[in-house]
């Protein structure tokens, strides 16, 4: 008999009891499943109802999974390692990654896994759990999508290149938000409906490996992005919209994999207090558990399929410069920095000279604002008179920087700084896009005298 066949007899054995001792078959539990929304408390019951299954069904499909397992005679102990969650395994093992994922090493044995096999298979049904089992036995990757909820970017609708890269709107009510959500307190989920998420698809590799005693099977988790990390691609993001952005939330969706665990298996990664709620008012429903912004009218949306194309682009050629040069790195970051939204003025001010210091100054020797101002003009303008405008910008802003930091600004000119912040600000800008085109920066004393 096949493992599809082993999981439909299964199914058709198996019992689901709620935590108020109410029996579900698999087909309700389904049911009860994808009719549920996020936050509902229906949704947390079914998720966490206790799997009943006869002993001679586990025996059965326990013997199955040695079978298909044990392919080269790796697991001997009756014990198999597995890259996703699910309860009653042992020495349970989670790691972040520098891409915001999380990469989970689990042991079980085969009776645990059989039962996790029987839960995936009454949600997904039996044949698409098998087939999804022996891919994985066969060398397939594990699936799953980093989330990130974004601070500062709107967009009207689904923006998606096809390439394992996604941004899309949030609803203005928890009932349409994504069910693989962590769970949050009302303050938090108010601040996250009507923002954007970005979604990037990832894979982690082996899913099944041999019980580990005191090391770590050669794991790896991996995203579309290739060799370009998260962070890069949203400094990238930033450099083409030209406001910061970060994430705000971040959490890993398993898809299939998320129904082998008996209880909910997402992973919640980051959070953000800054954000505020959109809307003027909010409706917290104590009865279902709904949570509604009131009064909602979206921001204009300010991210284009465009440019996240163009994001996606240049995100290789930043993690290339970023890796080579330091002073670049720090150009881009301080940058980064001084376009956020949420930081004060007289410390975007600071962060924008840095990123400029970092940018155009090799040395320490003479008069850095007058050499700064000239180098930029030089790099950036393409006549006379345009020079003459850019250094003029940043000269005035690297001695508006110079009062800041030594205290003698005046606070009656705040609108006054914000324009010399914007105006030096876009030109760093062009000036590392000028150099990631260009795939190299150039020796600035070498350019003054050409």
């Amino acid at each position: 008999m096949s493992l599809a066949q082993l999981l439909e007899k299964a199914v058709e054995k198996t019992k689901f009891r709620t935590e108020d001792g109410t029996l579900l078959t698999p087909i309700q539990l389904r049911h009860k499943i994808c009719k549920s929304y996020w936050g509902s408390p229906n949704l947390e019951q079914v998720r966490y109802a206790r799997l009943e299954v006869p002993d001679n069904i586990t025996k059965c499909l326990s013997d199955e999974l040695s079978r298909l397992l044990d392919i080269q005679g790796e697991f001997p102990t009756g014990h198999i390692g597995h890259s996703f969650h699910i309860s009653g395994s042992h020495n349970s093992r989670v790691t972040a990654t520098q891409n915001w994922a999380i990469e989970i090493q689990q042991t079980s044995d085969h009776p645990t896994l059989a039962h996790s096999l029987v839960k995936a298979a009454s949600i997904t049904e039996p044949d698409a759990t098998a087939q999804l089992l022996n891919g994985w036995a066969h060398g397939e990757p594990l699936r799953f999508t980093i989330c990130s909820v974004l601070n500062d970017v709107y967009v009207d609708d689904r923006l998606d290149l096809g390439t394992g890269v996604r941004v899309y709107p949030l609803p203005a009510s928890s009932q349409g938000l994504p069910q693989s959500l962590p769970a949050m307190d009302v303050s938090k989920v108010s601040t996250i409906l009507g923002r954007a998420v970005l979604e990037i698809d990832a894979y982690t590799l082996p899913v099944f490996f041999p019980p580990q005693i005191s090391s770590s099977p050669n794991q790896q988790t991996r995203t579309e992005l290739g060799d370009v990390t998260v962070d890069t691609f949203l400094d990238a993001l930033s450099l083409v919209c030209g406001f910061r952005v970060n994430m705000a939330y971040s959490w890993n969706h398993y898809f299939e994999s998320d129904a082998f665990a008996i209880t909910k298996s997402t992973s919640y990664l980051s959070s953000d207090d800054r954000l505020q709620k959109l809307g003027s008012a909010l409706r917290h429903s104590s009865s279902d558990n709904i949570i509604e912004l009131l009064d909602f009218e979206p921001p204009t949306s300010n991210l284009s399929i465009d440019q996240l194309r163009k994001a996606c682009e240049l995100s290789g050629k930043l993690q290339q410069r970023v890796k080579s040069s330091s002073r670049f790195r720090i150009a881009v970051a301080r940058w980064n920095r001084s376009v956020s939204s949420s930081s004060p003025l007289e410390d975007r001010i600071i962060d924008l000279r840095i990123a400029l210091e970092s940018l155009y100054l090799d040395s320490e020797h003479g008069e850095l604002g007058f050499r700064l101002s000239i180098t930029g003009a030089k790099h950036l303008g393409t006549s006379l008179q345009d020079r003459k405008k850019i250094r003029k910008i940043f000269y005035d802003f690297y001695s508006l920087a110079s009062r800041v930091i030594h205290g003698t600004t005046s606070k009656k000119v705040k609108s006054k700084q914000a324009d010399s912040l914007n105006q030096a600000s876009q030109l760093c800008r062009d000036g590392i896009a000028q150099i990631l085109e260009q795939k190299y920066q150039p020796n600035w004393l070498d350019l003054l005298l050409q």
